[in-house]
């Protein structure tokens, strides 16, 4: 698909439908499993570590500002990619903004997220990292 549309339209290609996925999915866990909260998004990150995606840590979460920072430890896409110089792993993007959405909301917040990998292992990175923070830039200075 990169190579047909570019990196920047297949991201955003790929990215879109996980992210009302991924309020969907935890809407529907936090009822069955009786969680709220933050505890829903570790329960989020915990599944999709267990589909084989790799592993999702939780390094920082302000769910009140909108900010997560999310470590990706053995990565499917690091390991189908290897060392390119760039981020493989926006494919977790949408997913992950869309569960924080959902506790930003549980939270009492409205916030359209936007979430980077601001490191990758594929780009050289010792990890992947994921940085949530709101779409729109507001309390761009704050840091989960």
């Amino acid at each position: 698909m990169e190579d047909r549309l570019g990196i920047a339209a297949a991201r955003e290609l790929i990215r879109e439908p996980g992210h009302p996925a991924a309020q969907v999915w935890c809407e529907r866990e936090a009822k069955t499993h009786g969680l709220s909260g933050v505890d829903v998004f570790r329960h989020y990150m915990k599944r999709m570590s267990e589909r084989g995606y790799g592993r999702l840590t939780i390094r920082a979460i302000d769910p009140e500002a909108g900010r997560a920072e999310i470590r990706f430890d053995h990565s499917v896409y690091v390991a189908e990619y290897g060392q390119v110089g760039r981020p493989v792993c926006y494919r977790c993007e949408g997913p992950i903004a869309g569960g924080m959405e959902y506790v930003t909301r549980a939270a009492g917040r409205a916030l359209r997220l936007a979430v980077e990998e601001v490191r990758c292992v594929s780009a050289g990175d010792e990890y992947c990292l994921f940085e949530a923070r709101p779409a729109d830039g507001a309390d761009a200075g704050a840091k989960p």
